[in-house]
């Protein structure tokens, strides 16, 4: 089984030791065995676990939505339904982000397209008020 120092396994996962020590205090990632000399001792299984949390922060997934995956995982009676539920949850906040974006993106369009070039002009005044809540 191969065993990693703390900054073999930070470069390999591609992420700053400070990173690793975060995940470590906060239980994403498991606390590490310790060498004879006191050394953190990081598993592939680790390993694994690092690559898996840049792909889902990647996707989206916070850090507390992948520990609860872990923690879902972790248990006994996990199903693949019990996963595929916060992909689902995820799958939804995304489509309602791109929804607001396309909203965003209209309003500007029409703001764009209906500008005057006074600074008076009401779209620029309409505009500006958004701003001023």
């Amino acid at each position: 089984m191969a065993e990693y120092l703390k900054g073999q396994i930070a470069k390999l996962a591609n992420i700053n030791s400070e990173t690793l020590r975060y995940y470590e205090k906060n239980k994403i990632i498991p606390e590490p065995e310790r060498s004879k000399a006191g050394y953190r001792l990081y598993s592939q299984e680790v390993l694994q676990r690092l690559e898996f949390i840049k792909n889902a922060k990647a996707s989206g997934f916070t850090l507390k939505q992948i520990k609860e995956m872990f923690d879902i995982a972790g248990s006994r009676d996990v199903s693949t339904q019990d996963i595929l539920s916060s992909v689902d949850e995820k799958i939804s906040e995304i489509d309602s982000k791109i929804e607001n974006l396309s909203q965003m993106k209209k309003d500007l369009v029409y703001f764009k397209e209906h500008i005057g070039e006074s600074v008076k002009c009401p779209h620029i005044q309409s505009f500006l008020n958004n701003f001023d809540e």
